[in-house]
């Protein structure tokens, strides 16, 4: 995708991904912030993309549900670490699986590094797919035609990421 093609799709689409991405924030600023996160994902992922493609659409919306999920995500871990700061432990189920492992306390900090560490070791292909699975919410067959590969491919991308995954976090599986 050239940057005059982004630019089209931006001016084309971003009216749409700031008025889905308003059913979860309120807060103007944080929504702009959300818009250049799925832009800037477009961008990362240009080469994949197919800008003709029938699916950009719901590729661009999954991608946007993805960000305002993980953000929203991310403030409430904030706010959790900030009530675990001040001692106050919260009662929450999420917050609860951080500390099983072996009796100690379990951060998450803690297997977002591991997992970071494992990721690098996925072949990079793999890493790609697993991502746009996992990350951006695409299925399969949106995978397969994003990528220019047979759903069987996609398939054995994600088998191969989760073997590595599953083998290297063994020790945080519950």
């Amino acid at each position: 995708m050239t940057q005059k093609e982004f630019e089209h799709l931006y001016d084309s689409y971003v009216t749409s991904v700031a008025r889905f991405l308003s059913h979860y924030t309120k807060k103007t600023d944080q929504l702009e912030d959300w818009v250049q996160i799925v832009f800037f994902k477009l961008w990362k992922y240009r080469e994949s993309v197919d800008v003709d493609g029938e699916y950009l659409k719901t590729y661009l919306l999954k991608i946007a549900r993805n960000v305002a999920l993980t953000q929203l995500s991310k403030e409430k871990q904030e706010i959790v670490e900030y009530k675990a700061d001040m001692n106050e432990i919260p009662k929450s189920e999420e917050v609860e699986e951080w500390y099983t492992h072996a009796g100690e306390e379990q951060k998450p900090g803690i297997f977002m590094e591991k997992y970071n560490d494992v990721f690098d070791k996925i072949p990079p292909r793999a890493q790609e797919v697993y991502q746009l699975s996992r990350e951006e919410g695409l299925t399969y067959q949106e995978i397969a035609e994003t990528l220019q590969i047979s759903p069987k491919t996609v398939e054995v991308h994600i088998s191969k990421a989760l073997h590595v995954l599953r083998k290297e976090l063994e020790e945080f599986q519950g």
